[in-house]
């Protein structure tokens, strides 16, 4: 949320032998930089302006998520969107609900809860219940809703933004990934297809003699005492997701966003996350005249190990 840094570049001159500093402090124009990370090909095009709703109309969300592709949210679950605001001053959010006939059904904005230069928008389905007129029912009739961002002050908005509400019936459950993305904000994506939880249990052992010494000063053998003795375990749990079948452009967005992400959260139910860690050392982004639609298989290390209590 605070992933903006302010700077300047002050300049004094020195003249002489030994040098000695004359005239006073130059400054230039504070200039403010996010938390973003482009590759060089996509650093050399960049212009900041395209993502910032302050200076036109019809800017661009923080994500690079292909907008020919559907995006989906189910309605317990978060989403997140976000934009660059270079005026610094309030920007609202505004909400449209639509049926599968592309009707409006309902639409209401609220203010950013926050006025810094780069704004992350909680705009989840229950977050939009919870701080808006539009109530659960409308949501129950809703095919997609989209989002936009407006400066007040200049009137200036964003593009609109589309989210498909994930009504699939399937037998298994749904799993939310949010990632830090090359923006410095969050993408997310649902993998709803079978999921499987594994576990690494490793034993810490030790050798004892395989007898006892008895209350009656006798040393005695027996089958329970045992040699080698586990005095303590530790596990480590993995968790395999397979993504829908999707296409080319919407793979290839999630591989690269996701598997390149340092920062990558599970979401456990809607605003509550854990951390985890993508075992990952190599992507192909693959092409649709070979492999047809896709499917991912992510696995995940979960990051919090189990330490057994001593036997």
């Amino acid at each position: 949320m605070n992933a903006i840094a302010s700077y300047s570049i002050r300049v004094r001159e020195k003249y002489g032998d030994p040098p000695v500093e004359v005239g006073s402090w130059v400054s230039s124009n504070t200039v403010r930089a996010f938390n973003g990370s482009l590759r060089f090909v996509d650093w050399l095009s960049f212009d900041y302006t395209d993502y910032d709703v302050a200076s036109g109309n019809s800017k661009l969300m923080l994500t690079a998520f292909p907008r020919t592709e559907q995006h989906y949210c189910g309605l317990t679950e978060s989403n997140f969107l976000s934009i660059l605001v270079s005026n610094n001053l309030q920007t609202n959010i505004y909400v449209y609900l639509y049926d599968v006939n592309g009707s409006l059904i309902a639409s209401d904005n609220m203010a950013s809860t926050s006025t810094a230069y780069l704004i992350v928008g909680d705009v989840s389905p229950q977050t939009i219940i919870s701080n808006m007129t539009i109530t659960s029912g409308d949501f129950a009739d809703c095919y997609y809703y989209e989002v936009q961002f407006r400066n007040i002050s200049t009137g200036f908005q964003t593009e609109l933004f589309r989210t498909y509400i994930d009504r699939e019936c399937s037998m298994y459950d749904s799993k939310r990934l949010h990632w830090l993305n090359k923006f410095g904000v969050w993408d997310s994506y649902s993998f709803n297809k079978y999921s499987e939880e594994k576990t690494q249990v490793k034993s810490n052992q030790y050798s004892s003699e395989r007898g006892v010494w008895s209350g009656s000063n006798t040393f005695d053998y027996n089958r329970e005492n045992g040699e080698r003795k586990t005095y303590s375990k530790t596990a480590n749990d993995t968790l395999t997701l397979n993504s829908d079948w999707i296409k080319q452009d919407k793979h290839n967005w999630l591989v690269r966003s996701l598997y390149e992400s340092p920062r990558v959260y599970l979401e456990i139910t809607q605003g509550v996350f854990e951390l985890v860690n993508p075992m990952v050392t190599s992507y192909t982004m693959k092409q649709r005249v070979r492999y047809g639609l896709l499917q991912e298989v992510v696995n995940l290390e979960r990051t919090y190990s189990y330490v057994s209590q001593l036997s």
